[in-house]
């Protein structure tokens, strides 16, 4: 009876020392199992819209109070201390007043176990994105658009319209912010064989002989009927072809279409609906955030020209949280 009441005692012991055991990624072991006093993160991350984010992570069940930081590069923007008593039964959640602006950004959190803070969880990042947009340049409005580099640019009836310059690059951007992940389009229309495209995940260099605008990337076509796919690099503007084909997608001295998906370092393109090309970047200059617009160039022989874009939005792509 005695050895069945202390294997009784036992167990029980086994049973109370398991109930306490927290949750998350490793920090200690015994007996051969993994007892963890680091959180795990799980929001906010990837593209957001949200200013002032909902900040969620795994509850340490032993811990009495949790740290935890936000960053914007190597710049400490919030350092806050909350208690336990901010998480439920399976996570701990606080959105703090902090505002924040369209950026990247990253953040890690600790917990306070047993008289002693542990190890923070590992970095997450997320990226703020400016919101999505649709303009379509009635009622005498640019919408938020505007010039870039080479010639003028005004309405036209019911379009945004320039002549350019000759032998330059003339450009236009949305200045409503920089985009990630993002679904963006135009309807364009042009005179001549120049080409005209749409410029995505853009810097803010121009260059000072032509007025390209770089880095980033060019899709676009001409009116003899090929499309083109161009990385500008951020070192002089130095262009590298990534694709380019003649395609039965382009409406030849008509209004086209043009429309790119872009999610990470992977892209699609398309003209009036149809895939002409899809890749994944993996090059060192590949462009994960930037502005978005239109570029368009000027042969200093050609006889006529004008640009005209109709319509442009982008529809943000969040991340699912």
């Amino acid at each position: 009876m005695k050895k069945l009441h202390l294997f009784g005692s036992l167990l029980m012991l086994v049973v109370l020392i398991a109930a306490l055991l927290p949750v998350g990624s490793v920090s200690a072991s015994q007996a051969g199992r993994t007892i963890s006093y680091i959180p795990v993160t799980t929001t906010p991350l990837g593209t957001i819209t949200d200013t002032t984010p909902l900040y969620r992570w795994t509850r340490v069940y032993t811990a009495t109070k949790y740290q935890f930081q936000v960053f914007k590069g190597t710049t400490k923007l919030l350092d806050k201390t909350v208690k336990s008593s901010v998480c439920g039964a399976v996570y701990c959640f606080q959105t703090p007043s902090l505002t924040l602006g369209y950026n990247v950004y990253k953040w890690r959190v600790r917990a306070f176990v047993g008289g002693a803070w542990g190890a923070y969880s590992a970095f997450r990042t997320f990226t703020i994105s400016a919101p999505s947009f649709d303009t379509q340049f009635n009622y005498g409005s640019t919408g938020g658009w505007a010039r870039k580099s080479g010639g003028t640019w005004d309405l036209s009836g019911f379009s945004y319209h320039t002549e350019g310059l000759p032998d330059k690059w003339t450009n236009a951007y949305y200045t409503g912010g920089q985009y990630t992940d993002f679904d963006y389009s135009a309807q364009v229309w042009r005179y001549g064989n120049d080409p005209v495209y749409l410029a995505v995940r853009m810097g803010s260099t121009v260059g000072l002989s032509m007025d390209k605008w770089y880095p980033g990337y060019y899709f676009g076509y001409n009116n003899q009927g090929y499309y083109a796919i161009w990385r500008v690099a951020s070192y002089g503007g130095e262009q590298e072809i990534v694709s380019g084909l003649i395609t039965p997608a382009v409406n030849q001295n008509g209004w086209n279409t043009l429309r790119v998906k872009a999610v990470g370092n992977q892209f699609w393109y398309y003209i009036n609906n149809m895939l002409v090309y899809n890749f994944t970047d993996t090059s060192s200059e590949k462009r994960l955030r930037g502005f978005v617009g239109v570029a368009t160039y000027r042969n200093p022989a050609s006889l006529t020209y004008g640009f005209y874009m109709d319509y442009a939005k982008l529809d943000v792509i969040k991340t699912p949280q």
